[in-house]
């Protein structure tokens, strides 16, 4: 999340057009790996009776982000101009890469004590 918002933050200092679109799709890249990512580690958390309660929810709270996200862009437009979009996302994104960063001991010490547990 740290590369994708220092891309964003930078484009709303950059005001030529051809710029941030080049920036957007290099952030754009580093995003498209963490899906995957993103699946692995929760196919990883939870055990198969889990994984069968909880992954539609999991899908869905994806999809309801985006639909949520981009009703706060357009409330953003209503008041702001264009550029304070880039401001809002950039923001989001440093505090999900604080709270990714804060949680990755918890979730890594979890994985560690279900792979001692199933190859015991």
């Amino acid at each position: 999340f740290l590369i994708p918002a220092v891309i964003i933050l930078l484009c709303f200092f950059i005001s030529n057009i051809y710029y941030i679109l080049s920036l957007i799709v290099l952030a754009s890249l580093g995003l498209a790996m963490l899906e995957p990512t993103i699946e692995a580690y929760f196919f990883d958390l939870l055990n198969e009776k889990q994984t069968l309660r909880y992954y539609s929810p999991f899908l869905t709270s994806i999809n309801a982000g985006k639909i949520i996200s981009k009703i706060i862009a357009s409330f953003i437009l209503l008041f702001l101009p264009f550029k304070f979009i880039f401001l809002f996302y950039a923001l989001v994104m440093f505090s999900l890469f604080f709270i990714s960063f804060k949680t990755k001991n918890i979730i890594e010490s979890r994985r560690k004590k279900m792979y001692v547990k199933k190859y015991r």
